[in-house]
Formats: structure tokens, C-alpha cells, sequence
């Protein structure tokens, strides 16, 4: 009876721990089961738009943790990559306007100085610097050959002349004219776009096997191919003007000064409102070229003149018939002479003017009419550049 106590007490306590432990496993399970709803809420609402239930936990769970990575990786991957595919174009055009505003600032006259001096057409100031010095030289040796003044005309007072503060800063201004109405016309050529058709039409004739002569490259056009950005153009400009207003209070004498302000009002005023009247650009062009002689001319006898005891230009009085004869008879031959290229030229760029409206004696009368105009005007040249000597021999000839 004893051991069926102790029996009954061990079945008891086994029992109750036994129900203990289903208690506790009950207790897993509902825990299991409340962490496990949401997934049997997400796989319901799945079978309810059409999907296979699962038929165990174990295996609904198991799909919905694939499912559920699935979506979470769909979601992570294909947003990323729509945000890369955007941040990629985003990052393209912070690029292309970086790389804007780099070239913006980077574009300065000082970065851009190369191509500025080829615009300003550097093989012509030799031409231009002849020009200085031959004005000089006929303006004293004609001047001062009938001249009150007891000074005698020499190649050391030429050369001290020309060596002068002022007469530099005369060939200073000269040089500063040129290259102004070169940067100037090459502006409002790009600006109307008749740099830019010319350059194509050489272009296409060169790969077309046309032939043809080549009036200039594209390396002299730099603000038609865009190496040049107009505004830094017009910066440089504006520094050429100042430079060459600076020079001229400096320049001698009433008449070479009145002949600098008027080349730089020619050099501003030509490519906008000269060029598009037909003979008028050729006149002023060739007439603002054919005036260097006589500016340095003037200039340097006012200073000699002046430095002999002429006393403030008194003495330019007595000698001014001789040399502005003189002056002006080499102004008219080089007149003559630019008169013709200057036409030439103009038949050269035919096609692009035609297109931009640029009514040029060859665009409003044809290129026959023009060349047979450019011939006339060297016929000048020649009869001008050999009939001061000529009729010199002559008289020599007729004295003897």
C-alpha cells in the first residue's frame, strides 16, 4: 500500500509536471502563433488576389520570408537603380554646367591672349610701321627743305626723330589703330555670322575638289570657330580703346591728333555702320590705312619744328604747303593702292556677304564690274607711285 502511495504521488507530480510543460509548450506556441500572425495575415490577403494558400506553417512562413525578401530586394534594387539611372543625369548636366561655368570663367583675355593678338593681325604692323617711317621721312625732308627754320634734314635727325617719347607713342597709337579696326570687324563679322559661312563655303569647296583660293583659316577667325568667346572679345576691346585714347594725349601737334580721332571713330563706327553701305566701307577702309603716313608725318614735324625753336608750332606754318603736298601725294597712292585690295577682297567673299546682306560693290554689280574697278584703282597706284619721279626727270631734263 505504501509503494502505491509513493506511486500514485510520482504519477502525480509527473503528471503535473508534464502538464507543466504542455502548459509551457502552449504558451510557445501561442507566442509562435502571435509572432506568426502577420505573415498568415500576408499570406491570406496573397491567396485572397489569387495566390496558392500554403498548407503548413512551417511552409507559409518559409514563403513568405522568400516572398517577402524578394520584395524587399525588388524594392531596394530597382529604386537604387532609378535613382542611380537618375543620379547618372543628374551628375551629367552638374557636369556639363560645371564644365560651362568653368569655361565662363576660365575664359578671361589672359587665358584667351593668343588668339586675341592673332585677330589684331600682327603681319601688318611691319607694313604699318613702313608707313610710320615713310610718313616721317617725307614730311622732314620736304618740310624742312623750304622751311625757315635754319635745320637741315639728315638721316641722324630721321633717326632721333623716330627714337623720340612722342613719335613712340605716335607709332604706338598707329599700331593700336590697326589692330582696333581688325578685332572690330572680326566682332561684328562673327556676331552676323559671315566668318562662319565664309569659313564653310572654303570648306566645302576645298572637300568638294572645287579648288579655289584659300583667303584666310580658321586660325584667323577664332571668334567664328568659338575659340574666342565674344564677350572676352569685347573686353579686349575695350582695353584697346583705352590704350589708344591714352595715347593720344600724348600725340603732337592739331593735325596728326585730329587724325587719330578720326581713324578710331572709323575703326569703331565701320564693321556696324560703314560696311553695309556699298563703297563706303572700301572708301573709309582704304582711306583709314592711306592716313598713317600722314599722322606720323604731321607729328614729326611739328616735334622738330618745335624742338628747332619753331615755338609751339609756328614754324609748321611756313613749311606746311611742301609737306602736305608731299604727305598727301602718298596718301593718295596708297589710297589707290588698299582702294584695289580692298575690292579684291570683297570679290573673294562673295558668297558669304550675299548670304549676310552685305551689299558689297561685287554683291550689288557683280564680280566683273568689281575687278574691272580693282584694275582701276592700280592703274592709279602705278601712275601715282611713278609720276613724281617721272615728272621730276622730265623737268631736270627740260632745265638741262
Amino acid at each position: 500500500g505504501g509503494a502505491r502511495k509513493r506511486r500514485g504521488r510520482t504519477s502525480t507530480k509527473g503528471s503535473k509536471r508534464s502538464q507543466e510543460r504542455d502548459d509551457d509548450e502552449d504558451d510557445n506556441d501561442e507566442q509562435e502563433d502571435e509572432l506568426r500572425r502577420p505573415k498568415d495575415d500576408f499570406s491570406s490577403s496573397s491567396n485572397a488576389a489569387g495566390e496558392p494558400r500554403t498548407t503548413t506553417a512551417t511552409t507559409s512562413s518559409a514563403s513568405y520570408v522568400v516572398s517577402s525578401s524578394s520584395t524587399a530586394l525588388a524594392a531596394s534594387v530597382e529604386p537604387g537603380a532609378a535613382e542611380g539611372v537618375d543620379d547618372d543625369d543628374d551628375n551629367d548636366d552638374d557636369a556639363d554646367e560645371k564644365a560651362e561655368g568653368e569655361d565662363t570663367e576660365e575664359a578671361t583675355v589672359v587665358s584667351c591672349l593668343r588668339p586675341l593678338l592673332r585677330m589684331t593681325r600682327p603681319s601688318n604692323f611691319p607694313g604699318v610701321i613702313m608707313f610710320h617711317i615713310l610718313g616721317v621721312h617725307r614730311a622732314l625732308s620736304a618740310g624742312l627743305a623750304s622751311s625757315s627754320v635754319n635745320v637741315s634734314y639728315t638721316r641722324s635727325l630721321l633717326l632721333e626723330t623716330l627714337r623720340g617719347p612722342q613719335m613712340i607713342l605716335v607709332t604706338l597709337a598707329v599700331l593700336l589703330t590697326s589692330a582696333t579696326s581688325m578685332v572690330v570687324n572680326d566682332y561684328y563679322d562673327a556676331r552676323s555670322g559671315v566668318d562662319a559661312r565664309n569659313l564653310l563655303t572654303q570648306a566645302l569647296q576645298k572637300s568638294s575638289g572645287q579648288g579655289g583660293e584659300t583667303t584666310y583659316s580658321h586660325l584667323d577667325k577664332p571668334l567664328a570657330t568659338g575659340d574666342v568667346p565674344m564677350v572676352v572679345a569685347k573686353r579686349f576691346l575695350s582695353y584697346l580703346y583705352s590704350a589708344l585714347m591714352l595715347c593720344l594725349t600724348a600725340v603732337p601737334g592739331v593735325a596728326s591728333r585730329l587724325t587719330v580721332v578720326l581713324a578710331a571713330m572709323l575703326t569703331f563706327w565701320y564693321t556696324q555702320h560703314l560696311k553695309p553701305r556699298t563703297w563706303l566701307k572700301n572708301v573709309s577702309c582704304a582711306g583709314l590705312i592711306a592716313l598713317s603716313p600722314f599722322t606720323s608725318g604731321s607729328a614729326a614735324l611739328h616735334v622738330v619744328l618745335q624742338s628747332a625753336g619753331g615755338g609751339n608750332g609756328i614754324g609748321i606754318g611756313s613749311s606746311i604747303g611742301p609737306a602736305m603736298a608731299s604727305l598727301w601725294r602718298l596718301v593718295l597712292t596708297l589710297f589707290s593702292g588698299f582702294m584695289s585690295r580692298e575690292i579684291i577682297m570683297d570679290v573673294c567673299d562673295y558668297e558669304g556677304d550675299r548670304e549676310a546682306g552685305v551689299r558689297t560693290v561685287p554683291v550689288k554689280y557683280g564680280k566683273r564690274f568689281a575687278t574691272r574697278v580693282s584694275l582701276a584703282f592700280a592703274c592709279a597706284l602705278a601712275a601715282l607711285a611713278v609720276g613724281g619721279p617721272l615728272l621730276g626727270l622730265i623737268s631736270a631734263w627740260g632745265a638741262a
